[in-house]
């Protein structure tokens, strides 16, 4: 059995590497967009795409499957495409900057067409799709501005901002929707134009953010 102070040192150690983690202002920015990012793809891809389809395009179940196989394919291609290219780049957010801003792009879009035709929303959000899956370079470059012994705890910060980040933009999403639809009935479509550019502005929020971190360590979160 562990002794008392033995535990009480394992506590303070966590604590300290905690503090160190939260204190590292690359990490901060990073794990902002993080936040942002990952949630508000999740928020279209999968919660809000398969509504906004049969309320505003009228599909039934197996048209809006194929639509949504075709948003979750493109998901995985940019992913694909994102790690084909991140060697060739000097720092991840070579890609991330121009990828959040298309995605940004498209979910203003979005908002701002009017009875869009199928053909043209599906691919909107085919575009959202592709350019919005960066998010696995934010984990590269969360590695590149960590030291070693901080790492694991780093990431661990980056995948629960993520998490909690499909929670919260869902929810609020959710009311958004709610505010706009009667009980038992369709939402209109301007429910689902204003949460596309309520996503939108998060995305920007979180890219500004994110656009003042740079790939190198300060001296303060250099290994010792």
């Amino acid at each position: 059995q562990p002794s008392a102070s033995a535990a009480g040192a394992g506590a303070g150690e966590i604590m300290r590497g905690m503090t160190a983690v939260v204190r590292n202002r690359p990490l901060r920015r990073i794990a902002a967009l993080q936040f942002v990012g990952y949630g508000t793809l999740m928020s279209i891809a999968g919660l809000w795409a398969g509504p906004y389809l049969e309320d505003v395009h009228g599909l039934g179940a197996v048209d809006r499957g194929n639509v949504l196989l075709g948003i979750n394919l493109a998901i995985i291609a940019g992913a694909l495409g994102y790690g084909w290219l991140a060697p060739y780049v000097r720092s991840p957010k070579r890609l991330v900057l121009p990828g959040t801003a298309v995605g940004i792009a498209m979910f203003w879009l979005m908002a701002a067409l009017d009875s869009p035709p199928l053909w043209l929303a599906a691919s909107v959000l085919f575009l959202l799709a592709f350019f919005g899956s960066y998010f696995m370079l934010l984990h590269a470059h969360a590695r590149a501005v960590l030291p070693g012994h901080l790492m694991g705890r780093g990431l661990t910060l980056q995948n629960t901002a993520s998490i909690f980040g499909v929670f919260l933009w869902q929810s609020l999403t959710g009311l958004i929707v709610d505010a706009f639809a009667a009980a038992g009935a369709a939402a209109p479509e301007a429910a689902y134009r204003t949460v596309f550019g309520f996503l939108g502005t998060v995305s920007l929020a979180g890219l500004l953010v994110y656009s003042g971190c740079d790939d190198r360590r300060t001296p303060a979160d250099a290994d010792t």
